[in-house]
């Protein structure tokens, strides 16, 4: 069976586009949306400070907090202040973040903030939105943020 002239064409343009310009458009999108998901993806262990409290209780939340706090402070100083690599984590930062605290520090005291002065379930809403809203907002934002949404007329 033949297939037409529009047809011929339209199979052509779509193979050009699946293996000549998809491929280089998921290239560019892969780099970057990779890093952004691995970095993004250590906040999803922010769930386990929700599932330590509901098995362990408040005070055993609190000690893992202060204690995660404590470790990361010092690596933190280390890396800002020396200009000391940590494995792995070094790959974590932005350029913009290499010579400031992380944002890991700062939610750690939030945690332990809500978890010290509001009920659980008001503790859990809390660190359950930041996780999910700075995740999704990071994603969102890292490919969609630069289009106006809003033109400005002249």
């Amino acid at each position: 069976m033949k297939c037409s002239g529009r047809a011929e064409q339209s199979n052509t343009e779509t193979d050009i586009t699946l293996y000549y310009i998809l491929p280089s458009l998921f290239a560019m999108l892969s780099s970057e949306f990779f890093f952004e998901v691995l970095r993004k993806s250590v906040h999803l262990v922010s769930i386990l400070i929700v599932l330590i409290y509901e098995l362990y209780g408040k005070e055993t939340i609190l000690w893992v907090l202060m204690l995660f706090l404590v470790v990361v402070l010092v690596l933190d100083y280390f890396r800002v202040e020396h200009g000391i690599r940590i494995p792995f984590f070094h790959i974590m930062y932005r350029k913009s973040e290499v010579d400031r605290f992380g944002g890991h520090i700062f939610f750690a005291l939030g945690a332990i903030s809500v978890i010290s002065l509001f009920s659980r379930e008001i503790a859990y809403a809390a660190i359950l939105m930041a996780t999910f809203g700075d995740l999704a907002a990071a994603l969102i934002g890292k490919f969609y943020g630069k289009r106006r949404v809003f033109q400005k007329n002249l």
